[in-house]
């Protein structure tokens, strides 16, 4: 229908606003079909005739509906309610938590709280709870602490670790250098029991308070994950989760909890998984620290191109600590991880 024959037809009920009247009487003679939206152009009339009744002056010359007012008011007493709000959502933001004294860990933005509220609109205000990106370093850092003896949880940075013998305080050194380094890998290998774990747990706990987000991967665990992903793409995606941290941290790289064959070395399927995740995290960039039973040349036998990679991405942070009976472990010289490398 054109404008001019809905006015012909329609204007007194279009003068009155009663808009349901017409839409029904359209309807019934087939103008419009049920169900449907509109046409543009009926959608305009009705919304003209809305305006000019709405806009009619009364007897007092003002318009005969007025709802500014009204809409006035409540605009207001939606300001004050989400103002209240927000002022009891910045009194918590503003208050302090204690999270900092469990990890060491000082986040300014949730005050060591692991949350921050926020006020939301939706239809009306809101407040909600949401979790302060430090927690995801904060479990981090908790993972690293569960392969620690309770004793020493606690006291897991470089300033803890032993320095009686002049190996350990090459390794130390070494490890406070790296991790003022903007880029490359650390691997300490050798000896059970000199540390690996402590030291490596240290360096990540430092990246931690530089806001770097850290993987911590249990390798003995972790290995029967990637080799029960039977499907190409499951174990293709677990792969890819491990290079979109900041910092892997691999621990008891091959380590001797891993399946072994008879001669005491892991099983192939062992090794091809971790030349996969070492050319991936090679790829990616990105930072890794490894602590492993392995010397490097041990490596090299099991698969030469993954131990030449750890060498290279590796090289100036390669810690090796060489099997002697009894307690006088040593680590090798820088100059002798050079010529290994």
């Amino acid at each position: 229908m054109t404008d001019a024959e809905i006015q012909e037809q329609y204007g007194d009920l279009l003068a009155q606003g009663r808009l349901k009247e017409i839409m029904e009487q359209m309807r019934e003679a087939g103008q419009i079909e049920e169900g449907n939206t509109l046409p543009d152009n009926i959608r305009v009339i009705f919304r003209n005739a809305l305006n000019a009744i709405w806009n009619q002056p009364s007897s007092d010359g003002k318009p005969a509906n007025e709802p500014a007012p009204v809409s006035a008011r409540l605009r207001k007493r939606q300001e004050e309610l989400r103002d209240g709000l927000q002022c009891k959502v910045d009194l918590y933001n503003r208050s302090e938590g204690h999270l900092d004294e469990a990890d060491g860990i000082d986040c300014p933005m949730c005050r060591n709280k692991g949350l921050i509220e926020e006020v939301r609109n939706d239809r009306r205000f809101y407040s909600i709870m949401v979790e302060c990106e430090c927690m995801k370093l904060r479990r981090s850092w908790k993972a690293l602490q569960k392969r620690q003896p309770v004793g020493i949880r606690q006291k897991l940075s470089l300033d803890s670790f032993a320095v009686s013998e002049d190996w350990q305080v090459r390794i130390r050194q070494r490890a406070e250098r790296y991790v003022q380094d903007s880029s490359g890998w650390l691997y300490i290998g050798g000896a059970p029991g000199c540390g690996k774990t402590h030291i490596c747990s240290a360096i990540c706990r430092e990246f931690l308070r530089q806001n770097l987000r850290v993987r911590y991967m249990d390798w003995p665990k972790e290995v029967i994950l990637f080799k029960a992903k039977v499907l190409e793409d499951e174990h293709d995606s677990r792969i890819q989760e491990l290079t979109e941290w900041d910092v892997l941290y691999i621990d008891d790289f091959l380590g001797a909890e891993g399946e072994t064959d008879p001669d005491g070395e892991p099983v192939d399927e062992d090794v091809k998984v971790a030349r996969e995740v070492i050319e991936a995290c090679s790829r990616s960039g990105k930072r890794v620290v490894i602590s492993s039973g392995w010397l490097l040349d041990e490596l090299r036998g099991l698969d030469k191109d993954m131990g030449d990679r750890i060498c290279e991405r590796g090289r100036g942070y390669t810690l090796q600590v060489a099997r002697e009976k009894g307690r006088d472990y040593r680590a090798l010289s820088e100059e002798q991880e050079e010529e290994l490398c």
